[in-house]
């Protein structure tokens, strides 16, 4: 149909243009290209989707010929170039909550994860000072982050996605990304939150998920 006939362009794009970034054969060149495709607005949601999928595949055939330093190299410039992605990506996004949003996407550990969240949710209590113990505050500062905003970044997120209408296993695997993130930040901030808090954030992502306890 059409909304699939425009996701395979816009793949399609997408490919060639990390081709031409890996055609620049040396990684600081590689580097410069990726930049200047996000510079000018060449790379979107597809550039990361593709690069994930060559990411994916690299790592599978690197693992399954061990003994080929020429595919275990091509995974560690994908990984390279995936991670240089997600940096650029992050620098653009002009909402706050989606530059947290994409953090967690990429951060695995889910300790980290839920130290992030707690950054960003969690109302502010003490001052941290350089050398010294924490300074308490006389009152509590409000989050870096409002989780309304979150809950609509991550929202948007999953029906960004959806709209790809591609049926591969990175599509699938970015939305249960989304899923696990919003689950850890309802449990922050049902323990640092409000009441209202939570059941606005809950509100906020029935249409797209029912939140489980």
């Amino acid at each position: 149909d059409a909304v699939r006939a425009a996701t395979d362009r816009r793949l399609a794009a997408a490919r060639q243009r990390l081709e031409t970034v890996l055609d620049a054969g040396e990684l600081l060149a590689m580097d410069r290209r990726l930049a200047a495709l996000f510079k000018d607005g060449e790379a979107d949601a597809s550039f990361l989707v593709v690069l994930n999928m060559n990411v994916v595949a690299a790592r599978q055939k690197a693992s399954e010929a061990a003994d080929d330093e020429a595919a275990t190299q091509r995974a560690r410039v994908m990984e390279h170039l995936y991670t240089r992605a997600q940096e650029e990506w992050e620098k653009r996004l002009e909402n706050a909550a989606n530059g947290v949003l994409h953090r967690l996407a990429r951060t695995e550990d889910p300790a980290i994860r839920r130290n992030i969240l707690v950054h960003y949710l969690a109302p502010k209590t003490t001052i941290d000072v350089p050398g010294n113990d924490p300074v308490p505050l006389d009152a509590p500062q409000p989050p870096l982050l409002s989780s309304d905003d979150l809950g609509r970044a991550i929202a948007d997120a999953v029906a960004s996605l959806r709209k790809l209408d591609y049926d591969g296993d990175v599509i699938r695997a970015n939305i249960e990304d989304c899923k696990a993130i919003a689950k850890e930040a309802r449990l922050v901030l049902i323990e640092h939150g409000t009441p209202e808090q939570v059941k606005r954030f809950e509100d906020d992502l029935t249409l797209t998920w029912p939140m489980a306890t």
